[in-house]
């Protein structure tokens, strides 16, 4: 169901038929919620899930539909591409901004892949022999729906030692 919803929000985006409905909420606890709906799955596979954000809340002006599909995307592919250690999801807010940042300990990615991380379909492991399930959606709508949000979205990663997303979103104040 996800892959189909994936596939079918992609194709909403790229026809100019998606766009972001900003509304004002406490983003603190909409990312730990987000975050811990996705707790069972690191439980089931021995990780840690840690969520970090400064004390209280932060109320800011966003899609909260496309935040949601960010943190899910981002911090399931952290759970999933992790044998063991800790997956980490920290909020940063700031003047007009926050940024989120989705660490990390799995298998990092090649530097030979990052170029293609985005796009559709593309999974740095492939074939039958592929050690991981997917459909190489996930962070091509992660890229789309942050770009509808005029953000901007950086990775690093080390094979072997993990990756990093740092996504930074500008505010959008809108009248309700």
């Amino acid at each position: 169901q996800q892959t189909l919803d994936s596939v079918l929000d992609i194709s909403r985006i790229e026809a100019g038929e998606m766009s972001p409905r900003y509304k004002r909420f406490d983003l603190v606890s909409q990312i730990e919620d987000d975050v811990e709906m996705l707790r069972p799955l690191a439980d089931r596979r021995g990780l840690s899930l840690e969520f970090h954000c400064p004390q209280g809340e932060f109320y800011f002006w966003t899609d909260v539909g496309f935040l949601h599909r960010i943190v899910y995307n981002l911090v399931e592919n952290g759970i999933k591409f992790t044998e063991e250690g800790t997956v980490s999801v920290s909020l940063e807010p700031g003047d007009g901004q926050f940024e989120l940042v989705v660490s990390d300990t799995g298998i990092g990615i090649g530097e030979e892949f990052l170029p293609h991380l985005f796009d559709k379909f593309k999974q740095a492991s492939i074939g039958t022999g592929r050690s991981y399930d997917g459909s190489g959606l996930g962070m091509a709508l992660v890229k789309h729906l942050t770009d509808l949000m005029e953000g901007s979205i950086d990775v690093e990663s080390q094979p072997g030692k993990g990756t990093t997303f740092s996504i930074v979103i500008p505010e959008h104040r809108h009248d309700e």
